[in-house]
């Protein structure tokens, strides 16, 4: 027998409604400076990913993190993320940019065959990094930067987040009580983009709706 536990988890889809709802807000009007008590970090990357999971905890009152700045490829991303943060963040256009502002960390969001480089100038610059995972390509990549770091003094982090979620916390204090027995084959969905795939729907139903009305069969 197996005892199904119930875990309470804010769902993907109110959580992207809260992101919406918040980056519409600071939209518009002056945006104060980053309070002086604030870690002030560089954000490197700031496409869908960035507005979808890191801009709701950024934009929090209370959080203890503020962004100094943005560097991305794109003018017109930077300036999203600069619309949609609640303080005032600088437009950045190289890593060194971000050390002489001040910020002492940075953010790496930006595609996965970036992060080694980003990370390791930015190590390389002083700076303390957050990268979002892959740290790299390989292993050897990952022990390079991991070196880097202790020889720097800094504090090199990967966002491996999943593991403290309560559904995953849950599952695996199942397993590890050996409470379902032996795991033949395991099943895993997860989500982390509903906007996207509600676009995709109300498109699939255009495109048959329009071939009902031409009488093609569905």
């Amino acid at each position: 027998n197996v005892t199904m536990e119930r875990v309470n988890v804010r769902p993907t889809a109110l959580r992207q409604m809260r992101c919406q709802w918040d980056a519409r807000v600071h939209r518009f009007g002056p945006k104060p400076p980053p309070p002086s008590n604030r870690l002030l970090c560089g954000l490197i990357g700031a496409g869908s990913f960035f507005k979808y999971a890191y801009l709701p905890a950024l934009n929090r009152k209370h959080s203890p993190i503020s962004i100094s700045g943005v560097l991305t490829r794109s003018g017109r991303t930077a300036g999203q993320a600069q619309q949609a943060l609640r303080f005032a963040a600088r437009n950045f256009d190289s890593i060194e940019a971000i050390r002489k502002s001040g910020a002492t960390s940075v953010l790496i969001l930006s595609p996965n065959h970036l992060h080694f480089d980003l990370a390791r100038k930015a190590l390389e610059a002083g700076l303390n990094v957050f990268c979002e995972k892959p740290l790299a390509n390989n292993v050897a990549g990952a022990l390079a930067l991991k070196t880097l770091a202790n020889k720097a003094g800094r504090v090199l982090i990967v966002d491996f987040n999943q593991r403290f979620l309560d559904r995953n916390r849950v599952l695996k204090q199942v397993i590890t009580e050996n409470r379902i027995g032996k795991i033949e084959s395991v099943q895993a969905f997860h989500n982390q983009d509903l906007t996207g795939q509600m676009q995709d729907i109300k498109k699939l139903r255009k495109d048959k709706l329009s071939a009902w009305q031409v009488g093609e069969e569905d």
